[in-house]
């Protein structure tokens, strides 16, 4: 998003106390069969808008194409090609990062017979202080792999000129693992209490049964924003819907309409229903180690993008 590089003092604050803030958040094993049981049980069913990304595998389609380069030119990549293995060797080296050779128009053409799409499950459990009470929460989190993700697709023409003097708007960084699903189950007796979506600096929380109605079968329907990959509820009432977003989080007075004033990196996601064209990917849960690359690589997994060639 327009505005997420931006380094200030007030947002540096903002993260800090989100890092520094207390938890008993533990995770669940990832090969216990209760796990996984308990993952596709809830697993989210899965939109994308016409003319978009589609989600794929991170190990089967995205890091196959991958070449890892040098961030600086003195510097000398040890691995052209990049597998699994290597990744996992050279995850930690801040002199290289991954750079996916595959261009944003031709994946925009992709169909799921061109790639293995997959969502990757995680369970955590925490405790929830309220009211004098202590309520055992389960956290089912899901998250996908897009090959890229652009800017909001409505963010003024002013805006979209300058962007592509800079990069391509509808592909402004390669790797989009940034929007997660989060369905949030009562502990002990696993009723569903909602969701929370993550994007991309921020995260919306949604009761069951009083923000939505909570499906029968279990699977809530996510609609991901046109090129911006944002996680949003289905509505299938119109086409599609506009949504604020932001590029800073701290301008989130004017995602919650607590101001209208338009900060310079706020835009509008483009969110469509079925009416509307979305098309619906049936995914495969892979549950990864906690400790794999995917979540723990500190090396850029994509292309640093350079303005005018700094």
């Amino acid at each position: 998003m327009l505005g997420c590089t931006e380094d200030t003092d007030s947002e540096t604050a903002f993260i800090n106390n989100v890092v520094s803030s207390s938890s008993q958040m533990k995770n669940s094993p990832q090969d216990s069969p209760d796990t996984r049981r308990l993952l596709e049980k809830f697993k989210p069913r899965i939109f994308v808008a016409p003319d978009s990304y589609i989600p794929i595998s991170f190990y089967k389609d995205y890091l196959p194409e991958c070449e890892v380069r040098p961030r600086k030119k003195n510097h000398i990549a040890r691995h052209q090609r990049v597998s699994q293995t290597s990744l996992r060797d050279i995850q930690s080296n801040k002199n290289l990062y991954l750079d996916y050779r595959v261009s944003a128009q031709a994946v925009r053409r992709f169909t799921v017979r061109d790639v293995h799409p997959e969502i990757y499950g995680r369970i955590y459990t925490d405790i929830l202080a309220a009211s004098h009470q202590k309520i055992p929460l389960i956290f089912l989190k899901y998250s996908v792999v897009f090959p890229y993700s652009g800017l909001p697709a409505e963010i003024g023409h002013l805006k979209r000129l300058s962007s592509r003097l800079i990069g391509d708007p509808l592909a402004w960084h390669e790797l989009d693992i940034h929007g997660a699903i989060h369905v949030i189950l009562q502990g002990k007796t696993h009723q569903p209490l909602g969701v929370l979506l993550a994007q991309h600096n921020h995260h919306r929380v949604f009761l069951a049964f009083k923000d939505f109605k909570w499906p029968d079968n279990n699977h809530v329907s996510i609609s991901f924003s046109q090129y911006s990959n944002e996680p949003y509820l289905m509505d299938e009432n119109r086409p599609y819907r506009l949504e604020r977003t932001i590029g800073n989080p701290t301008d989130i007075t004017y995602l919650f309409g607590v101001t209208d004033k338009a900060p310079f990196g706020a835009g509008f996601d483009k969110i469509f229903s079925k009416k509307g064209g979305a098309r619906e990917i049936r995914t495969n849960l892979v549950l990864l180690p906690l400790n794999d690359p995917l979540y723990t690589a500190w090396i850029p997994m994509g292309n640093i993008e350079k303005i005018w060639g700094f």
